[in-house]
């Protein structure tokens, strides 16, 4: 079977999109994350309604994004990539959360991972850990939790 090149170019362009994946969510890629039970459970009582996890990462991203593009990476051997692990003597387990981020802050998720090494989970958990202890580095993570809540 041989390729042919179609004549018009519009006419490729909406052949290509109706082989896209349709959604009730428009554009939104359906994402995965790996988060303990714990820090799922205090995700979700600050980010209440629609969409919370998708809302979160956006506001981690405003928060400590231009941070962790100019601090020092996270993991030094970033060759290999860093995942979570479970604690040792620890109860804690994860859960697999399935949403609908915004396709840009997914992408600037992953890009800022892979400059740091580690996995999408961990940096996504990493930002979590210093959001709950306020340390957002401009004011103190007070003022913007009152918002999130």
């Amino acid at each position: 079977m041989k390729w042919e090149k179609p004549s018009n170019p519009s006419e490729s362009r909406s052949k290509i999109h109706t082989l896209r994946a349709k959604s009730p969510r428009g554009e939104a890629p359906n994402c995965t994350l790996l988060l303990s039970k714990n820090l799922y459970a205090r995700l979700l009582e600050h980010w209440e309604g629609e969409r919370p996890l998708s809302r979160c990462l956006k506001e981690l991203l405003e928060l400590y994004a231009l941070r962790l593009e100019k601090e020092e990476k996270l993991n030094s051997e970033s060759s290999l990539l860093l995942y979570q692990r479970r604690r040792p003597r620890s109860s804690e387990n994860f859960d697999r959360v399935n949403f609908r981020p915004e396709g840009m802050d997914w992408i600037r998720l992953g890009n800022i991972s892979r400059w740091h090494g580690v996995s999408r989970c961990f940096l996504f958990s990493y930002m979590l850990e210093l959001y709950f202890c306020g340390k957002d580095g401009e004011n103190g993570g007070a003022t913007r939790k009152s918002k999130a809540a």
